[in-house]
């Protein structure tokens, strides 16, 4: 899963269960003493579909940077979805259906 990181009402990054288990569990932290902003992919590295995005823009997006999920955000950065690669499925499983 993935949690969007937020600052006043914008998405500013994304933490991924993936970045937990590499910059956490495997270089030897713990939860207890590792900050959000520690393990976050933040602000000018973050990358956000907007609602009028096509479906294959998020799929193109997503296998060029092995992104797992997507945020979505409107023009003033608020979320207004979260894209995942079980969504993608869900949705080209029904094209075939």
């Amino acid at each position: 899963g993935s949690l969007c990181v937020m600052r006043d009402d914008k998405v500013v990054g994304i933490v991924t269960e993936r970045d937990y288990l590499t910059k956490v569990l495997h270089a030897g932290k713990t939860s207890a003493t590792t900050t959000v902003g520690e393990i976050a992919t933040l602000d000018d590295k973050l990358v956000l579909a907007c609602p009028d995005d096509s479906l294959q823009d998020c799929i193109d997006v997503m296998a060029a940077r092995s992104f797992r999920h997507l945020p979505v955000a409107n023009s003033d950065g608020q979320v207004v979805g979260l894209l995942s690669l079980q969504d993608i499925a869900r949705e080209l499983a029904k094209d075939r259906m």
